[in-house]
């Protein structure tokens, strides 16, 4: 009677559970939608869960460290963090397991249109079924270096474009030392950009009002008309950025005197080379529509005076100073 007891015990004893192996997910800092990282991070989540995986979120967005040591902190044998510019995601995992040293991989989908979530979620739990075997969870490995290759998974995406345009357009102020006095004025021009942060820009300050210098002889009324080409370097990758540039341009003024009785009105032009550089800064409102400040500092290679009744009261040709707000959109 107590061998039959003992018997049926042991056939509804449950059988011993194999661990799941544990996949630690990463939201990154400086993502262009958090609302839309979190939609995939909680997608991503559910697939791995369907196919077996165990699933642990960062506790802190952005979490500090290497995927590999936040995977070892986490006792997991894969980590995956979520690229800030929404294209995809960054995959470690360790795949001793199925004989293959720690790997490296990207998961991006570039398409100018916007990357496609679904096919990133399927390719990301793909790649960990094919690299990992669900085994009993594995202690925390020894400290010792790892060997990591570099690989990209590719998605069936259309080719991100090498070149970039894009068109700005601003309004601010214009200064010349000299007398002429501060006068508002408007920035447009364009940018070509690389996949590397260098490019090139060409663009034109248009005067909005007329400069004036009074004297008791008369007044000078001038429109300077400024333009500038030259490289230019973007800084940032998130929502912020900022921007370099250096080059050489031109200045002209177009002079016209109204002098008072008996003198008589004299016009012109003033023309000069400049050299100039601006720095820029601003936020990415849209995928491809910034807005920012900029500010600009240039030097005339030449100067000329400004002479009322054969007296200098003023000069042209010396330091430049532009203030500027302006809306910038690309073909990103």
């Amino acid at each position: 009677m107590f061998s039959v007891a003992v018997w049926f015990a042991l056939l509804g004893a449950p059988a011993p559970e194999v661990a799941q192996p544990r996949v630690v997910l990463v939201p990154e800092l400086g993502a262009e939608s958090y609302d839309k990282q979190d939609r995939f991070v909680e997608r991503l989540s559910s697939d791995l869960v369907s196919v077996g995986f165990q699933v642990q979120i960062a506790d802190e967005r952005g979490a500090v460290g290497s995927l590999e040591e936040i995977a070892r902190i986490h006792r997991a044998v894969a980590a995956v963090r979520t690229l800030a510019s929404g294209a995809g995601v960054e995959v470690w995992l360790d795949e001793r397991a199925s004989g293959r040293p720690m790997v490296r991989h990207l998961v991006v989908d570039e398409r100018s249109e916007g990357p496609d979530v679904g096919l990133v979620v399927m390719q990301t739990t793909e790649l960990l079924r094919a690299g990992l075997v669900v085994q009993p969870e594995l202690p925390p490995p020894e400290s010792r270096p790892a060997v990591e290759v570099s690989s990209t998974v590719a998605t069936p995406s259309e080719p991100n474009a090498a070149i970039r345009l894009s068109l700005f357009a601003g309004g601010g102020f214009f200064n010349q030392s000299g007398g002429m006095g501060t006068v508002s004025t408007a920035w447009l021009g364009s940018a070509v950009m690389t996949r590397s942060p260098f490019g090139a820009e060409v663009f034109a300050f248009l005067p909005l009002a007329r400069a004036s210098l009074t004297t008791h002889e008369g007044t000078t009324n001038g429109d300077p008309w400024l333009v500038g080409i030259g490289p230019r370097i973007s800084f940032g990758r998130s929502r912020w950025f900022a921007q370099l540039g250096l080059g050489l341009g031109g200045i002209q003024w177009r002079l016209e005197g109204e002098s008072l009785a008996p003198l008589t009105n004299k016009s012109g032009t003033f023309t000069s080379l400049v050299g100039y550089g601006r720095l820029a800064g601003g936020v990415r409102i849209f995928r491809s529509v910034s807005i920012g400040v900029a500010g600009f500092g240039a030097i005339p290679d030449l100067t000329a005076e400004v002479i009322h009744a054969e007296r200098t009261v003023g000069e042209l040709g010396r330091r430049i100073s532009v203030g500027t707000v302006f809306v910038e959109i690309s073909t990103q």
